[in-house]
């Protein structure tokens, strides 16, 4: 059970104020809880006069500037979230694109990085070239374009 000595204020008040009486003394030499209480006052004490901050606290109105600008900061953040959200939307877009093409027409590039070995190159000088359709060509082009408005957009708009 946690009951508290009634004579534990006195003690406190005593310790902070170096005012024991005898009876008091007497009393935290039988009571643990105001020995205690004596033991721990003239740290306590201590403690909440002693001022702990590394550095002191910038004045009110920087506090309020500061509270200004990051309330125009989430403010400027909500309103372009969905511009955020589009721009994630138009990356996936084109990097699907990109994947899409490559699976698509994976032969056609199989053969073309093939064509850049010695051999091919031979091959061909002689002549004879793999074909490639014009659709991977058209393909190319179009995700070329696209990736580079999307990139010239993200440049800006990070301006």
């Amino acid at each position: 059970m946690n009951t508290h000595c009634r004579h534990e204020r006195d003690v406190l008040a005593a310790a902070r104020e170096d005012g024991w009486t005898d009876a008091l003394r007497d009393h935290v030499a039988d009571c643990e809880e105001c020995a205690a209480a004596a033991s721990v006052a003239p740290w306590m004490g201590r403690l909440a006069e002693s001022d702990v901050r590394d550095r002191p606290l910038p004045p009110a109105s920087a506090l309020w500037l500061k509270a200004q600008l990051l309330g125009r900061q989430a403010a400027a953040d909500r309103a372009s979230r969905p511009f955020t959200v589009f721009q994630w939307l138009a990356y996936l877009v084109v990097a699907s694109g990109w994947a899409g093409l490559i699976t698509w027409k994976w032969t056609a590039v199989r053969q073309w990085l093939l064509s850049f070995t010695p051999a091919s190159m031979i091959q061909s000088a002689s002549g004879v070239a793999p074909t490639i359709p014009i659709s991977f060509y058209i393909g190319i082009a179009i995700l070329v374009s696209v990736t580079m408005v999307l990139a010239l957009h993200t440049i800006l708009a990070e301006e």
